[in-house]
């Protein structure tokens, strides 16, 4: 008899509790997620948690033709949502599927927090805002197909990292505001696994391609730290200033700094683009790297295409001719024995902004006199 009303107790006091839990709950817009009447039915779904949603991503398709034989492939399936939890809090999240190593990784997922007036304290895994190519590497944002030498043996793009820091305009209101990011995170690793998976290096064949650190562990008990400066002196001219300093063995001996410099203008129909950067390395047998690339573009369209399927039913379709000179030297103080040189021309068509149909011409020079000229062709979506 007094098992039955103890557990006639129990049960009211519960049912009480759920009650109440469910009153806070439903105060915080959250209901749905905890009742049966949600859209997923007793499962968590994208409509049951609050805030304003964009889903959205990018894939690209390539065709590539040099001595070694031509090929399609399909490179990358990129997958990003962002929430607008607040006005004050938005988050976003980045998965990115490299079709040919069938892996996926997580290449963005923060929380950003408004601090103050254009300015933002960023916690998660982001995109390493070294430069300004490293972060703008979407294949449909690039006019090329293939991202420059630069960005391939000396900021290996793309470069992510967990951790945590502020971002944001001084003087916002201004002709003199300028976007700041400082961002403390775990760095650039030479010892243990990188972010593939495989073992991480720094050398003069590969340069710090192999040093993309693993999201879920580091290899020190060090952290890294990296800056980015850039400001608009004259209009549409756009000028940064970046720099990354941190140890990158499991010794905790070596250290490895990065400074670059980047710049954007744009002047009609014409877009300038460049960046360069140095690397210093210590306990290692590598000493200095340094590299950099120089970008033309110019937009049109003819008249002549007016009338064509080209142009049909299209706001502002646009072609772009660029040419590109990209050159890296994985190790200084062996002269020019381990540079690297790249030029790269070619035409895009776009019927829309985030559409583009591209053909390029790349020709390679590197210290072994390899045969490794190509003609690639590819198309990019972002959706």
């Amino acid at each position: 008899m007094i098992k039955a009303y103890a557990l006639k107790i129990i049960v009211i006091v519960f049912v009480l509790c759920v009650s109440t839990q469910a009153q806070i709950r439903r105060s915080v817009g959250t209901i749905d997620i905890y009742s049966k009447d949600s859209p997923g039915g007793f499962a968590v779904t994208g409509f049951d948690r609050i805030g304003q949603r964009s889903f959205t991503g990018y894939f690209d398709t390539q065709f590539k033709s040099d001595s070694s034989g031509a090929m399609f492939s399909a490179q990358h399936l990129a997958l990003q949502v962002s929430s607008q939890l607040h006005e004050k809090l938005l988050a976003n999240a980045e998965l990115n599927y490299l079709i040919g190593d069938k892996q996926i990784e997580v290449r963005q997922a923060w929380l950003d927090f408004e601090i103050g007036k254009k300015s933002f304290l960023r916690t998660g895994v982001f995109i390493v805002p070294f430069g300004r190519l490293n972060v703008l590497n979407d294949a449909d944002l690039r006019e090329s197909t293939a991202l420059p030498l630069y960005s391939t043996y000396l900021v290996p793009s793309v470069w992510s990292d967990a951790g945590a820091g502020v971002h944001g305009m001084v003087f916002p209101d201004t002709d003199l505001g300028f976007h700041y990011d400082l961002f403390v995170m775990n760095g650039l690793v030479s010892s243990g696994l990188n972010s593939s998976g495989s073992s991480a290096q720094i050398s003069n064949a590969d340069g710090l391609r192999l040093t993309k650190p693993p999201l879920s562990s580091d290899n020190n008990k060090s952290k890294s730290f990296v800056g980015r400066f850039s400001g608009v002196p004259l209009k549409d001219l756009e000028i940064g200033v970046s720099y990354y300093t941190g140890k990158h063995d499991a010794s905790n001996a070596g250290n490895l700094s990065l400074t670059g410099l980047d710049l954007h203008y744009k002047l009609g129909s014409l877009e300038l683009a460049g960046e360069w950067a140095t690397a210093k390395i210590s306990n290692t047998s590598v000493s200095d790297m340094d590299g950099y690339y120089v970008e033309a573009q110019y937009h049109f369209f003819t008249s002549l295409l007016k009338d064509t399927f080209l142009s049909k039913g299209f706001r502002k379709p646009e072609f772009t001719l660029f040419t590109r000179y990209s050159a890296v030297n994985l190790d200084k103080s062996a002269g020019t024995l381990h540079e690297l040189k790249q030029m790269t021309a070619g035409l895009n068509y776009r019927p829309l902004e985030q559409v583009a149909f591209k053909i390029e011409y790349e020709i390679n020079q590197e210290y072994s006199n390899i045969d490794n000229n190509a003609i690639i062709c590819s198309v990019a979506v972002g959706f």
